[in-house]
């Protein structure tokens, strides 16, 4: 699955103050909304959200601007009561400012209650963009909530799966 991450307006001003010295721009969270649609930069909110997960785990390659977020999200612990078809996701900072967003008419996944998600998305941006941006890793250990999943999976056959969505840039 590929996706083309938009850089929004507030995430652009947000961008560049930090590149005038100011705080760095400090992403903490995604989350997924069910709007079809396409960006238009000019979006503060997803359109129609349904879960918010921590940042879980991140790579950053400071030369490419190559961001890689991890995110894991269980969808009876994230409190979702039903099915969602996903066509929107938001990359926010710690202040909720929408940096990234993420929008296609088409479905990019599904995503139930049932089953447990580890989501990796994959941004890149320029190299001085890259130099004044942090990521807060607050998330549960990846390995432990594997490992958690499948021991819950071998006990559960019926009841769960485990699927990895990746979401990137093509």
């Amino acid at each position: 699955m590929s996706l083309t991450p938009a850089l929004t307006h507030v995430g652009l001003l947000a961008l560049q103050a930090a590149k005038a010295g100011g705080e760095p721009v400090v992403l903490s969270q995604l989350a997924l909304g069910s709007a079809p649609r396409l960006p238009t930069h000019d979006e503060e909110a997803l359109v129609a959200p349904f879960v918010t997960a921590p940042i879980s785990s991140h790579t950053l390659n400071p030369g490419t601007g190559q961001l890689d977020l991890g995110v894991q999200i269980d969808g009876a612990a994230a409190g979702l009561t039903q099915d969602y078809v996903i066509h929107e996701a938001g990359l926010f900072d710690q202040l909720g400012r929408l940096i990234f967003y993420f929008a296609s008419p088409d479905s990019l996944a599904a995503i139930t209650p049932r089953t447990a998600y580890a989501l990796n998305v994959a941004v890149v941006m320029a190299p001085a963009d890259a130099a004044v941006i942090q990521i807060i890793d607050q998330g549960p250990n990846w390995a432990a909530v594997a490992e958690g999943m499948i021991a819950a999976l071998e006990a559960r056959t019926r009841l769960a799966s485990f699927r990895n969505l990746f979401l990137a840039q093509s």
